[in-house]
Formats: structure tokens, sequence, C-alpha cells
């Protein structure tokens, strides 16, 4: 093989992952295979150059039609090159061929993402680069992929990330004051006030805040505040992640608190009108935004009851 047909094959192949990784979901495997295949000689170099081509077409097909052509003019090229294929005309051709189908490719780690949830809407999204985000209620972030790092700022609410594995391009979080790097992993980051909550369901993850470093370990959950010493503590991540699951778990925590968390879900907020019984504890498993379940709850172990204004909040006076 000469030196062009090599070059001609690397573009051809490059071609196809273009359009592989075009079309979401892509799995971890898939990834995977790609990174292998980057690290072949060349083929950074003709990645790059596919890119860069797709990157000036200006206009956008869909992208299982391209997968298809892409796949199949591939495939021809392979069972041609038994009988010794002409390696520059199927690199040609893919390039004619996505480019007549009017394709608008940007990269892989591609276009920045701005992703929000309303109160009690719950979202999952797949990622350019693979990774999986699931948005808790009213919550909000962006992504800015680039060729060193994959970055994502929540600026607020929760997110579980399913993070997809690629040493060479560190995934990172940035949340209020804790920053957040991890490879290939699944978390979850919640902003509450000035602090930040990491719990690691997964894998692995370092954290920073300010000039302190702690790495987290799976079934570890670090709380971030300004100011104060980073100390991991062990967590039941079932409980800490329920919500991903449409359930949400007060273990012990003061009513008042119980009340938050269940109102971050409610379009008619909870409200305890009796001080007295804020630090008392509760507990209970409850489908998030089901307030009618918590107050039933609330009114049957302690002596308070409910009164529902015409707006459909609910008071809980003693």
């Amino acid at each position: 093989m000469t030196d062009n047909d090599g070059k001609a094959e690397a573009q051809a192949e490059a071609a196809q992952w273009y359009a592989r990784l075009k079309t979401l979901p892509v799995s971890l495997k898939t990834l995977d295979e790609f990174f292998v295949w980057r690290r072949q000689p060349g083929n950074v170099d003709a990645f790059l150059a596919v890119e860069e081509l797709y990157d000036t077409t200006g206009r956008l097909a869909e992208r299982s039609s391209i997968q298809a052509a892409t796949d199949a003019a591939y495939q021809r090229g392979l069972v041609r090159g038994r009988r010794g294929p002409n390696r520059v005309a199927l690199a040609s051709g893919l390039v004619a061929l996505l480019v007549a189908g009017g394709v608008l490719f940007t990269s892989w780690y591609g276009r920045d993402q701005s992703l929000t949830t309303g109160v009690g809407e719950t979202r999952e999204v797949a990622l350019s680069d693979g990774s999986i985000v699931e948005l808790d209620t009213d919550s909000a972030l962006t992504t800015h992929f680039t060729h060193d790092a994959r970055h994502v700022r929540l600026t607020r609410g929760q997110a579980y990330f399913t993070v997809a594995h690629n040493a060479e391009l560190p995934f990172i979080v940035d949340a209020g004051s804790a920053s957040v790097t991890a490879t290939g992993t699944q978390f979850d980051v919640r902003r509450a006030g000035d602090q930040t909550v990491v719990t690691l369901v997964q894998g692995g993850v370092d954290i920073r805040s300010g000039n302190s470093l702690s790495h987290l370990t799976s079934g570890q959950k670090l709380r971030v505040v300004p100011g104060q010493k980073l100390v991991p503590e062990t967590v039941d991540t079932a409980s800490s992640t329920a919500w991903t699951r449409g359930r949400l778990v007060l273990d012990g925590v003061p009513l008042s608190q119980a009340i938050d968390e269940v109102n971050r879900y409610a379009d008619h907020p909870v409200r305890l009108d009796d001080p007295s019984y804020a630090e008392v504890r509760f507990s209970g498993t409850l489908t998030t935004g089901d307030v009618a379940a918590f107050v039933a709850a609330v009114t049957a172990i302690l002596p308070l009851k409910s009164v529902t204004e015409r707006n459909g909040s609910v008071h809980l006076i003693g």
C-alpha cells in the first residue's frame, strides 16, 4: 500500500467515524473503539481533516441516513478491498456522498449545550461525547467541550452524570466553589445555597475547592462549603440518587428540611406555620412531586393539620 492509499483509507475511516459519532445515542463501546482507532498513526490528522471539511458545508442532513450511507459505502470499500480496492476512490466517494447530502458536522466534542428543567421536571440528555446527564427539578447547566477537556458548569440545581470514559479528556464539572474532575464514572452534583454536595456512585473523582483537593471513591459524599475543610463521608448512594428514579428518600431529617425537599418539586409549596416543629425528625419515602402524600404523612404522625389556600399552597398549622 502506498502512502497515498494509506492516507485515503484513514480518511475513509474518519468519515465513517464522523457519522457514527454524530448519530445519538453514542454507546460507550463505540467511544472506546473510536479512541483505539484514533491512537493509530495518521488517524488523528485524518479525523481533523474530515472535521474541517464538514465544518465548511454549512448545511445539516438527517443523521440516520448519513449513517446508513457511510456504512454502506465503507462496507463496499471493504469488500472491494479483498480484490485490491482503489482506496483513493473510496475516500473521495465518501466525502462526495456526505457533502452532497448537505452535512454540517461539528467536532464530536462539539457544540456547546445549554440545558434546563422547570420546577417538578427532570430530564435526561445525551451529551455530544456520549456521556449522559440527568437533570433534577429546577436545574441548569452548560457544556463546553474542547480538544483538551470536557467542561460542564452547573449553575443551579442538581445533576447526575454518567461519564463516557476518556483518559485523555477529563470531564470537569464546576458547581459553585467546587470543581469535580473525572475521566469515566457516575456521580451526582447538587448546588444548595453556598454549598455543593458531590456523591460518587461509581469510579473516582477529584474535587478541588480553593487550594484544597480531595479524592472520592465509590460510596462517598463530599459537602463543599467555602472556607471549610473537605471531609469525605460514607453515604447510601441509592438513597442519595433516588430522585433519578422519581423517588424522594427522607431519612431522619428535620421537618423543615423535609419540607424544603418536597417543595423543590412542587408548583404549590408547603409552609410550616408552627416553627416549634421545625426540628422534629421526619422519615419517609415518596414520589417526587406528591405533595398530598407528604402532607398526609406529616399530619398523621404529628399534631398538625393542613389548610390549602386558593392558590394551591398548603399550610401546616398546630
